[in-house]
């Protein structure tokens, strides 16, 4: 329990009645759980901030040895926005475990907190009188403005607790009145999403992310809150909310691509799943016998309400209700068709010049980096270009296709003049461009529509001249020096993946401001693999690794003279986009067959083959080239706990983060009579990685706020 401790955030927004009940709750429930709070107050008026002020200064007395704090915003936020500031708070503090989003109007218990973390979730929220889903339950507490409402809603909240003691549901969506998530979680899903304004569908989004992300939610029906629902929404008109709710509740259709399901019977499901719980639960059969009988009762009840349209005999009810779903199906068609329309006409649009990426292009890193940006991007309706040659015929014409519901590529025959108009009036229609890499602005068509865009993205993940003089091309470097130059001049938002790229291009370019910079690294992503060894058995020895390209800085030949020697101390798997090539070159250089496995693997198959290393291979040279990239596979051998060995220290930030690796030369001549604790490393090396994952939700949330 000491290891635990719990950031918990509370946004507030006037209503300083119920803030008051909520920090005084805060003090008097009893809990052995170590917190800290950080209230975030969204702009309140300031009468209401003042007895906010009052409330916080009241709970500091009770709480003087914590380091919680009160922060005042200058302008409303939305729920996402403020929210996200107190998250990012708590990520920053290494010994902070999980992250408890509370609202403002609610009232705690006893214990609230240690029973949440006692049943090791990754996501838990407790059950409540007014939630919408199956957190809601029945209560009978009659409350005022007095001050003894904490100790009526404990006693209904015990009383609880001693029913359905650990008694935990698995669910597909948790309210945000009280939300607790692991730091695993939350340094993986990222923040809240901004798009969502002042709130409303921003949690059935971040629910649906946490599931994507492999996460799993529970209810803890054994732990009772108070919630008096609505205290920020209630001060806002109700047309205008209705609005709010609509637009939010499209935002989220859309980004998801699914339909929106209303949730508005599931406390009925909540209470079958406490009927059920306490009939499994009692001993005394007189006892059981009447919970069976009541049980049945209403179990009827609320399916004959539930199901009265489909049970009905009346054949006037039938036709009518046969007339009411014919103008309904009639009234969807229209509005679908309507909001498809409207959406395409007025939702933000992005042209990116490159491809869509398909599974074979995931294999390289330039490619997931597409596809990365392409999903913290969803929200959006995206264009891609994918050029072909050959002669012109029918198919020209179906110019645009679509890939999924917000997503679609442009395919231009460069024969066809049609197909350059289409790109024109994407590019006129979006007004903004997200350029890849600037060797997509060789082009002179793609520097026009650069230089005419509104809103212009330049991601620099790679410093392309600067590869053109590592490979003895001086023309090449001289030209995409022009071209980098131009690009850099005229782009809104300039992305970097390491500091060590943002200052390479600070001081190559003193015009670029530091406010245009963005830091936004990535996390490779892989699921379980399939793949099996294909030619022995391996881990009979400690397994070094390598996964990535054949280019000129990963010194392929250094790699295989390092195989040569260690070739009877280690198993060795290669995992290369061109393998033929790569064993063609070990056996000319030493006249016999590769030791070990060489394959191509795509990137559902890598994490098996990581899941087996011991090390890693990154003999990267210290050149610009290396000293301002963020290799993907660096980053994927810290996920899984493979310590890197290294020719050079600067690549990136690792250095600067504090990474543990071991030195290509010591590790060839003396790595077997050194003792290193690999625990140790892999620990901290996985706090590299937590902060990589601080930058990478810090850069996420700035990328939606620079590209509107």
């Amino acid at each position: 329990m000491n290891e635990i401790r719990v950031g918990i955030v509370i946004l507030t927004y006037n209503r300083a009645d119920v803030v008051e009940q909520c920090l005084d709750s805060l003090v008097r429930a009893k809990n052995d759980t170590r917190f800290s709070i950080c209230v975030i107050d969204n702009a309140s008026r300031l009468a209401e901030f003042k007895k906010i002020k009052r409330a916080f200064d009241l709970l500091k007395k009770e709480r003087v040895d914590f380091d919680d704090e009160l922060i005042r915003m200058n302008h409303n936020t939305g729920f996402p926005g403020g929210n996200n500031i107190g998250i990012k708070k708590f990520l920053k503090e290494d010994d902070i475990t999980h992250i408890c989003l509370l609202n403002s109007d609610v009232i705690l218990t006893d214990y609230w907190l240690d029973r949440l973390i006692a049943h090791d979730s990754d996501a838990i929220g407790p059950v409540t009188n007014a939630c919408g889903n199956e957190q809601t339950i029945a209560t009978d507490l009659q409350l005022d403005s007095c001050d003894n409402n904490f100790e009526k809603i404990n006693k209904f909240a015990q009383k609880r607790y001693i029913l359905f003691e650990n008694f935990v549901k698995e669910t597909n969506f948790l309210g945000f009145f009280c939300f607790i998530g692991t730091r695993e979680l939350f340094l993986k899903v990222g923040y809240l999403d901004e798009i969502f304004g002042r709130g409303a569908f921003e949690d059935d989004d971040y629910c649906l992310r946490i599931l994507n992300a492999g996460f799993k939610m529970h209810i803890a029906r054994d732990v009772f809150l108070y919630h008096w629902g609505t205290a920020s929404f209630s001060q806002i008109p109700v047309r205008k909310l209705m609005r709010h709710l609509q637009k939010n509740k499209t935002i989220f259709e859309y980004k998801h691509n699914i339909t929106w399901k209303d949730r508005s019977l599931l406390p009925y499901l909540g209470f079958k799943q406490d009927m059920h719980f306490l009939l499994s639960h009692n001993d005394d059969k007189y006892a059981k016998n009447v919970f069976d009988n009541y049980y049945e009762i209403i179990v009827s009840t609320i399916d004959h309400l539930t199901n009265i349209t489909q049970k009905c005999d009346s054949l006037f009810i039938k036709a009518s209700l046969r007339f009411y779903n014919l103008l309904n199906r009639i009234w969807r068609f229209i509005h679908i068709r309507y909001k498809r329309i409207s959406y395409i006409v007025l939702t933000r649009k992005i042209l990116f010049l490159v491809h869509y990426p398909t599974e074979d292009d995931l294999k390289d890193g330039y490619f997931q980096r597409v596809n990365a940006i392409d999903k913290i991007l969803s929200v959006y309706l995206k264009f891609y270009v994918r050029y072909y040659s050959g002669k012109i015929s029918r198919n020209d014409f179906r110019m645009i296709n679509k890939i999924n519901a917000n997503t679609f590529e442009i395919s231009i025959n460069k024969k066809n003049p049609i197909g350059f108009l289409a790109l024109l009036i994407v590019h006129i229609l979006s007004g903004r461009i997200y350029l890849h890499s600037i060797l997509r602005l060789n082009s002179k068509l793609h520097r026009i529509l650069f230089r005419t865009a509104r809103k212009r993205i330049l991601d620099v993940h790679g410093v392309v001249p600067e590869e053109f003089l590592f490979h003895g091309d001086k023309i090449g470097y001289k030209d995409f020096n022009e071209i980098e130059k131009f690009a850099i001049r005229r782009a809104n938002v300039v992305i970097v993946v390491t500091n060590m790229m943002a200052k390479h291009l600070r001081c190559k370019y003193s015009f670029l401001k530091k406010s245009r910079i963005l830091l936004l690294p990535i996390f490779p992503t892989s699921s379980s693999g399939s793949a099996k060894p294909t030619m022995k058995s391996i881990k009979d020895k400690e397994v070094i690794i390598y996964c990535g390209g054949l280019q000129k800085w990963q010194q392929v030949h250094k790699m295989l003279d390092f195989v040569h020697s260690l070739q009877k101390r280690y198993d060795f798997v290669f995992l290369v986009p061109q393998p033929d090539e790569l064993k063609d070159i070990y056996t000319k250089k030493f006249r016999e067959s590769f030791p070990g496995i060489v394959i191509s693997a795509g990137p559902d198959d890598v994490k098996y083959w990581y899941n087996k290393a011991d090390f890693g291979l990154v003999l990267r040279e210290d050149v610009i080239v290396n000293r301002a990239a963020c290799p993907t596979k660096l980053i994927e051998y810290l996920q899984h706990d493979i310590i890197p060995i290294v020719d050079t220290v600067q690549i990136g930030d690792f250095d600067e983060l504090g990474y543990k690796y071991i030195s290509y030369k010591r590790f060839l001549n003396s790595y077997s009579e050194d003792k290193i604790n690999k625990k140790e490393w892999v620990k901290t090396n996985k706090r590299v990685l937590d902060k990589i994952a601080m930058q990478v939700i810090d850069g996420e949330r700035l990328l939606a706020k620079k590209i509107r």
